[in-house]
């Protein structure tokens, strides 16, 4: 925590992110990450906050609000949670919604059937692996939201994210997260 605090220092602050953007992300990034292991969330928080507000790009901001989120679920906030989670994916993309029911399941399980019919194992293990960013980190936050559904013994919101997973696989290809949603259909 403090080299990473005084490397920032030597550079200078008014320019930190204007003229050294990537060191200064991959310090900030690195500074949230320790203040979250060590119990200072409501600074790792604030560090996340200032990342999201200097970035640029949704990949940039990816990472921090995935900290953000490891934080709040840390800190027990599980509402705090849901909601940051629901506007990240809708961010990158994804309709995630706040409560699911039955029907959203069999609507999921139904087209990750349609998206599996006439392809067989040797199929999709030759299916390209992911590569989009935008993707993987979505897929890193729906695992994510598995063990907080498992924690919460919600049985359809593991389901569903398991699903979503899956179809996510399906359509733009696989990565090591594909097997959970893999394990859950089977």
């Amino acid at each position: 925590l403090g080299l990473v605090s005084f490397g920032l220092q030597l550079i200078p602050a008014l320019s930190q992110w204007t003229d050294h953007y990537s060191l200064t992300l991959s310090m900030k990034y690195s500074l949230a990450e320790l203040y979250l292991v060590i119990g200072e969330f409501q600074t790792c928080l604030d560090t996340c906050s200032e990342i999201v507000g200097q970035t640029t790009t949704l990949d940039d901001r990816m990472e921090a609000c995935s900290i953000q989120a490891d934080c709040v679920c840390s800190m027990n906030q599980m509402e705090r949670w849901a909601s940051l989670i629901t506007d990240v994916m809708k961010e990158i993309g994804i309709h995630v919604p706040r409560k699911v029911g039955k029907l959203r399941v069999i609507k999921s399980i139904m087209r990750v059937k349609r998206l599996l019919r006439g392809r067989s194992d040797d199929d999709i293990l030759t299916m390209p692996m992911l590569s989009e960013s935008r993707w993987l980190s979505a897929l890193e936050m729906l695992v994510s939201m598995i063990g907080v559904s498992v924690f919460l013994q919600d049985d359809d919101g593991f389901a569903y994210y398991a699903m979503i997973i899956l179809e996510i696989s399906l359509r733009y290809g696989v990565s090591a997260h594909t097997c959970v949603g893999l394990a859950a259909y089977a």
